[in-house]
């Protein structure tokens, strides 16, 4: 309308009302300086003042009236629907700053206006910021007005500018706006690192707290605009991350990435009992290392240390402990350890559970003394078998051997070979029995502990049936016992010409010597000579009397003729270089002692230079 005043209709004053858009207020107070400069410069016109909804011309009315026409002609406006939910995120949560962006860009004025069932409700200003204690349920109902219900309602953009090309390009990118949702679970472990040690008494507590906790990541990032839900899924929270694609791939791989840093984890990898024991006893140094490398903490545990029943081989782990990221890159790496490792299992079927059980005590009492020899790398385990087991099952023992590598494991299965030996339930004739029980235990002529001695054999004579156990270190030992019998059950005397001897050879040098008294060992063995190793430093033969003292005096001579020759070199390394020799369970330092013929050994760290390691050749 306008109001005329003074007689002159040409110089009369009036007040032109021009009915304004949201949109076009909106543009006309963040980009209008152009427009509202033109039309306070227009001559005649004296005042201009932007009110609610309406912009207040005063001065000569026909001034009042060409304003009005150019303001018409100079304001564009578009419409676009957009999904009520992209409206709340173009302006609930971060107040507008997307929107802004835009409207920056293009230099557009906005407003909305909420389309329902044939209604429309205008929407006069910004949606307001998202209420603290909503409802996570209801949270995209929140900030639009009270009576309007979602179900799938549409919200009217109207966009308004001076420049056509640009109000073009600013409705079109509206329109190719689009919403994507990222969700993921979080793991008890990352539930518990985000509510500490904070004692919630409801769920609805936990859930605010972890929202929260999110909502906090989020802010605390530049330019990352995305609104978190927090809802209970499978026993644990799952989080709902919903923005524009950039900023939702954006910020999910930020979140799990920091939780996957920060968050200590524990996993577990199943491993035999033996393997246990061995990486307690004789690989808890390479163990650690390999847990400093890879920055965690790796440590062997047994659910169960102690059974009455059959032992469980598989009943141990390794547990694996540091953050999510660092453990879940290092378990292949422990795994790959645990291949290069060599476990090997074998069974010893006995005559029976009797003999079985003797053996296993021997055994075990040998393994237990393994345990603590620094020379042996390897660790022997022994099954044991229930009583109903034993009622369905042949008499065995199952001896499993885990070492650094297979030479150390045959060593020790070598070693306990010696100790079980062989077995021989022989029944001779009533005739031959009774006289061998006549001459051993009657007339005692040998007596029989001296005839065990002699063998270094374990002999039983047994009636009801008769029967004769043999058991002794060899087959060839269990055949000369026997022939030695009959010679007894025909009257015939024994004679006792057999000899131990022992040697011991220092470990430092048994590489050497194990090349050059190799042909002698195997002439020993053609010659019913028996040999035994006891924990690498101790050679025993036991056989015929001279043919025991002749191949002792040549391996003493060799023992001497090495010991003069080798020579020792301390050399010292850097720590990446030690770790490179230390790298697949030594993998090259064994290969370098077998291609140049010499011994490495691993030393110890510099105490006054914690970079370096001395590592001692032996040529």
């Amino acid at each position: 309308y306008n109001e005329s005043i003074g007689p002159n209709p040409a110089d009369r004053k009036s007040t032109e009302i021009i009915e304004l858009t949201d949109a076009q207020q909106n543009f006309l107070q963040f980009f209008g300086e152009r427009i509202l400069k033109r039309i306070r410069e227009e001559s005649g016109i004296e005042r201009v003042n932007i009110l609610t909804g309406k912009l207040e011309l005063y001065g000569r009315a026909q001034s009042t009236r060409t304003m009005k026409t150019y303001l018409e002609s100079s304001l564009n406006q578009q419409t676009a629907d957009i999904t009520a939910a992209l409206a709340k995120y173009l302006n609930l949560k971060f107040k507008g700053p997307l929107t802004n962006a835009c409207l920056n860009k293009y230099r557009v004025g906005i407003s909305y206006r909420e389309i329902v069932k044939n209604a429309e409700i205008v929407i006069a200003k910004p949606i307001c910021e998202r209420d603290e204690d909503e409802n996570e349920s209801d949270h995209d109902d929140k900030g639009l007005p009270s009576n309007v219900k979602r179900g799938g309602n549409h919200v009217q953009v109207t966009l308004c500018s001076d420049s056509s090309e640009l109000l073009s390009e600013a409705i079109n990118e509206f329109r190719n706006y689009l919403l994507i949702t990222d969700s993921f679970l979080l793991t008890q472990d990352e539930v518990s690192f985000i509510l500490k040690t904070q004692n919630f008494r409801t769920d609805r507590d936990r859930q605010n707290h972890i929202r929260n906790y999110f909502n906090d990541f989020v802010q605390s990032r530049k330019n990352c605009h995305v609104y978190v839900l927090i809802f209970p899924k499978k026993g644990s929270w799952c989080v709902q991350v919903k923005g524009f694609r950039e900023h939702v791939d954006t910020i999910v791989l930020e979140m799990k990435n920091f939780l996957s840093k920060h968050v200590q984890t524990e996993q577990q990898i199943v491993i035999s009992t033996p393997m246990t024991i061995y990486l307690r006893k004789k690989g808890s140094s390479d163990l650690n290392t390999l847990g400093k490398t890879l920055g965690i903490r790796i440590q062997p545990f047994s659910l169960d240390r102690f059974k009455s029943d059959e032992q469980d081989d598989k009943n141990s782990y390794l547990k694996l402990t540091g953050s999510i990221s660092r453990v879940n890159d290092a378990r292949n790496a422990v795994v790959t350890f645990l291949e290069n490792l060599c476990e090997q299992e074998r069974q010893y079927p006995c005559p029976s559970w009797d003999i079985a059980t003797k053996i296993e005590r021997k055994v075990r009492a040998h393994l237990i003394k393994l345990l603590d020899s620094k020379d042996c790398s390897a660790v022997g385990w022994l099954k044991s078998y229930s009583r109903t087991v034993r009622l369905e099952t042949q008499p065995e023992n199952t001896l499993t051997v885990v070492g650094f590598n297979e030479d150390a494991t045959s060593n020790v299965f070598q070693q306990c070979v010696n100790l079980i030996g062989e077995f021989l339930v022989w029944t001779p004739s009533d005739g031959e029995f009774d006289m061998i029980f006549q001459r051993l235990i009657v007339i005692k002529s040998p007596l029989l502990e001296e005839f065990k001695n002699e063998w270094d054999a374990n002999i039983q004579l047994k009636r009801d049936p008769n029967s004769i156990i043999i058991w002794a270190r060899s087959k060839m030992l269990v055949a000369e016992i026997q022939t030695a019998m009959l010679t007894l059950a025909n009257k015939q005397p024994v004679r006792l010409k057999r000899r131990s001897e022992s040697i011991r050879i220092p470990k430092n040098i048994r590489r050497f010597i194990d090349k050059d008294t190799k042909s002698l060992i195997d002439e020993a063995r053609a010659q019913e000579v028996f040999l035994e190793s006891r924990g690498g430093e101790v050679l025993i033969f036991r056989g015929p009397l001279d043919h025991v003292i002749k191949l002792k005096a040549k391996i003493d001579n060799i023992i001497k003729r090495v010991q003069e020759q080798v020579v020792e070199r301390r050399l010292r390394f850097a720590l990446v270089e030690s770790d490179f020799l230390r790298a697949n369970n030594y993998k090259v330092a064994l290969r370098m002692e077998e291609e140049t013929n010499t011994v490495i050994r691993y030393i110890n760290v510099d105490s006054n230079d914690e970079k370096t390691n001395f590592v001692k050749i032996i040529f």
